[in-house]
């Protein structure tokens, strides 16, 4: 079970523990309050600082399930909208002496279509930098609250150049990482993004980074769209 799990879990736990308490003292405080059809004495009589005691039991357990459930909601959030999710890695490694570099892509996240699997790839770029492109659907900022992970698809990755002459001039490479099927679907999708509910936004993403040899990153998504991070050593 995961923290964010575990706190959730202890949250609804003291929450239970919170009514049934509440339910008991309500039911000692109608019995303090009626009395005996026969005899007229009231079916609960003293024990004020039994229920008392109980009353601020009950409301201590209340209180600390509100506290563990806020935890909770908080660190997803922060999750959710400042880390992100881990998709992908990203290593250059090495030059080719010639302009160009290589460049290894593996996927960490989950592909769009489950009938394929996460890819590993080496591919020669050539300028100074590499980019990662790709797709991105956001849902409501409520069901992103609670846990709906943005969908993405990376779709391509290329070389490009700090000079904007250089990219007019100089031989460019963009490598495809979805097919033809993927690329119309993401094409009806922007299409019809406005008549879809729950569905907040539909729009393209991309990271950039040097081609420094040996540089590592890891590329992660937010709901607003892809980040990148250095790889841990």
């Amino acid at each position: 079970m995961g923290f964010l799990s575990a706190l959730y879990s202890l949250a609804v736990a003291l929450e239970l523990i919170s009514l049934a308490l509440l339910l008991l003292f309500l039911r000692n405080c109608w019995r303090r309050v009626k009395r005996h059809p026969e005899t007229g004495e009231r079916l609960r009589r003293r024990k004020m600082g039994r229920d008392t005691v109980l009353g601020l039991t009950t409301l201590i357990f209340f209180f600390a399930g509100m506290t563990f459930m806020n935890l909770a909601l908080f660190l997803q959030s922060y999750r959710t909208y400042v880390v992100g999710h881990p998709i992908a890695s990203v290593a250059v490694e090495r030059q080719d002496g010639d302009g160009g570099f290589y460049l290894r892509v593996k996927e960490l996240g989950t592909p769009l279509s489950h009938t394929v699997q996460p890819f590993e790839q080496e591919y020669h770029l050539k300028g100074e930098r590499w980019m990662l492109e790709g797709h991105l659907i956001r849902f409501h900022p409520l069901l992103s609250f609670f846990g709906f992970k943005p969908v993405y698809q990376l779709t391509r990755i290329q070389g490009s150049y700090y000079s904007i002459d250089e990219e007019r001039t100089k031989e460019r490479t963009v490598y495809p990482l979805v097919d033809r099927a993927d690329e119309q679907w993401w094409r009806w999708i922007y299409k019809n993004r406005k008549s879809i509910p729950l569905l907040d936004m539909v729009s393209g993403s991309a990271v950039s980074q040097d081609a420094e040899e040996g540089s590592k990153y890891v590329v992660t998504v937010v709901p607003t769209g892809f980040t990148l991070q250095p790889a841990a050593e």
